[in-house]
């Protein structure tokens, strides 16, 4: 016999009523809200084989009665959070930055320099401990990182060197503003098996060169719409890269964003993932948003209807990035090992838990990676087992839960509605 999905949430979506499965990521338009629950009612084990239901069952809509769902999606997050095959790490030489974005956390830390030592003792760091691991990510961030692509690709040389001799694969990935991005630099981040490279406009022309802009003032909006169609573009069609392109919204005027999403060239489109985000206060910036969840989803639509792709939260049973052990972290100028940047001052006592040392190895603090651990692990909250859409977030956010105390429930438009556009 079977029973319905634990993780189906019903939602309206304009005139439409959908079924969305958080696990499978599957969803349904149906003429009412009750059609599932009398489909499931109405099942049994001799018409288990016509074919609505087989489409029903096979999208995990209705599942099979003994079936453990909960504890089959905890033993997927334990699984994957300990996992020792891939290590991925986010390179922080320095916060410096060549723009002046106001939100940024980072923002106090902007005119710091690169320590010396960083990229020697990293080199110390991969010899020891790269071998390890079937597949390494370097992810390059910042501040800024190509103020520091030199250096960066000095690094990933010796990355490469060392899978070969040690067998291992990697890749690399990159964060950036886009305003230095050169062919150049796009030839040695294709050279080095780049997967992932993420740009971040303003909503639009007219706000984005309001706070997108460069140290002297200088606009960037335009500069950024031509590195992406003449510079980016071309090398998305003949290589593996995942160009995600990321809104900002912060009292957007809904029309001007979609003008800037018919800026770029058709022929890229199939080939750009967008997302849209509201600007969040950070320690050094506050302020009202009035772009509302309906945006989102007008948004996401239009985007669809011009050929671009969705991004969609790719960290299966996880709720972010961060939500590993051992074999995540960002690795800032001091060389320490931090699990989440975001609001650094705010959680240095459990987001920083390593400290690579000056000959290579790395020494963890047991404690704060339980904490890390114990906080990302929801499967004790009550209001999280009872809510359908814990196999897309998780939890929430690592770090707000640690710092408040207090589990952040995610928006759906955030977290599930992308998948409907998939």
């Amino acid at each position: 016999m079977y029973k319905q999905s634990r993780f189906n949430t019903v939602i309206k979506i304009g005139d439409n009523i959908f079924i969305y499965n958080s696990f499978t990521k599957a969803y349904m338009k149906v003429g009412s809200e009750q059609i599932l629950p009398e489909i499931v009612n109405s099942i049994n084990l001799e018409n288990i084989q016509i074919a609505q239901y087989q489409s029903i069952i096979d999208n995990g809509f209705i599942v099979d009665e003994s079936k453990d769902e909960i504890s089959e999606l905890k033993y997927i997050f334990t699984k994957n959070y300990f996992s020792e095959n891939t290590l991925s790490i986010a390179l922080m030489p320095s916060m410096a930055c060549n723009f002046s974005c106001p939100y940024c956390f980072e923002g106090p830390y902007r005119d710091s320099e690169v320590n010396p030592m960083y990229f020697p003792i990293l080199k110390r760091y991969a010899m020891k401990n790269f071998k390890y691991y079937n597949h390494v990510d370097v992810n390059m961030f910042g501040g800024e990182p190509l103020l520091f692509f030199e250096e960066m690709l000095d690094y990933l040389n010796y990355v490469a060197k060392l899978s070969q001799e040690f067998k291992f694969k990697y890749s690399c990935s990159i964060i950036t503003n886009g305003s230095l991005l050169t062919c150049k630099v796009m030839n040695a981040l294709v050279a080095h098996h780049c997967n992932s490279m993420q740009i971040t406009l303003d909503g639009c022309k007219r706000t984005h060169d309001k706070t997108r802009c460069f140290h002297n003032g200088q606009p960037s909006f335009d500069l950024l719409v031509n590195k992406i169609n003449n510079v980016v573009g071309p090398f998305l069609e003949q290589s593996e890269i995942n160009f995600a392109l990321r809104f900002n919204l912060l009292n957007n005027d809904i029309d001007e964003v979609k003008k800037s999403l018919l800026l770029f060239e058709h022929k890229y489109r199939e080939h750009i993932s967008v997302f849209f985000r509201n600007v969040y206060d950070t320690s050094c910036f506050e302020g009202n948003n009035r772009n509302s969840e309906n945006d989102y989803v007008e948004l996401l639509d239009y985007a669809k209807s011009l050929g671009y792709k969705i991004m969609y939260n790719q960290y299966f049973a996880r709720s972010c990035e961060a939500c590993s052990d051992t074999n995540f972290g960002y690795i800032t100028s001091d060389l320490s090992f931090w699990k989440c940047l975001n609001a650094k001052d705010c959680h240095e006592e459990f987001g920083k838990v390593g400290q690579i040392l000056e000959d290579g190895t790395i020494k963890f603090e047991a404690k704060k990676l339980f904490h890390w651990y114990r906080v990302a692990n929801c499967f004790e909250n009550e209001k999280c087992l009872n809510c359908s859409q814990i196999a897309d977030c998780l939890g929430g956010c690592i770090a707000y839960c640690s710092a408040n105390g207090t589990r952040k429930c995610s928006n759906f438009n955030l977290t599930s509605l992308p998948f409907l556009h998939k």
